[in-house]
């Protein structure tokens, strides 16, 4: 290994979001292209798969992951109750959908009537919708809620109760 690549892998490492290092959870901060590999893992643990439809620039997208989501995903209150990460809607391209097959970003984004940033969209392993997108950031205390009764709504709709997670979960941060 050259001594530049020495000294710049543990910067590299370091510059990574972190929650992209752990497996589960809601991934923050990077934009996934493969949606079968989620809604595999989220078969596999019998969660819901979470995307969150962000856009460059976004503010609402940047409080509400600064605000809320990133602090929830830290404490582990994602851990067990979902898989997901985000999706840029100025990615464009392709991405792989549930289904394995190639589609294009907006064909993907309009199945689930994405029309503003951030939407948070929670669907079952093969993406159909488990419960009405929540649209837009108005302040963590009313999204908290919102995303309780959208997650307890999933959770149910896919056969499994989340009796010991909670709100109580989603209080800390």
């Amino acid at each position: 290994m050259s001594p530049l690549l020495r000294i710049l892998m543990p910067c590299l490492f370091l510059a990574l979001p972190l929650g992209d290092l752990v497996a589960g959870g809601l991934h923050l901060g990077a934009s996934t292209r493969d949606w079968a590999a989620l809604g595999r893992e989220a078969a596999a643990e019998g969660v819901p798969v979470a995307i969150l439809v962000t856009a460059e620039d976004c503010a609402y997208c940047e409080l509400l992951k600064q605000r809320l989501l990133g602090p929830m995903q830290r404490a582990g209150a994602f851990d067990g109750r979902l898989v997901g990460a985000e999706l840029s809607l100025d990615a464009g391209g392709k991405v792989l959908d549930f289904d394995g097959e190639r589609v294009r970003t907006r064909l993907f984004l309009n199945r689930y009537g994405v029309f503003a940033t951030p939407t948070l969209i929670l669907v079952d392993a093969q993406g159909r919708l488990l419960h009405d997108p929540i649209v837009g950031f108005n302040g963590s205390e009313d999204y908290r809620s919102l995303l309780e009764e959208a997650l307890q709504s999933a959770l149910a709709a896919l056969g499994g109760v989340d009796h010991e997670r909670g709100v109580a979960a989603l209080d800390s941060p």
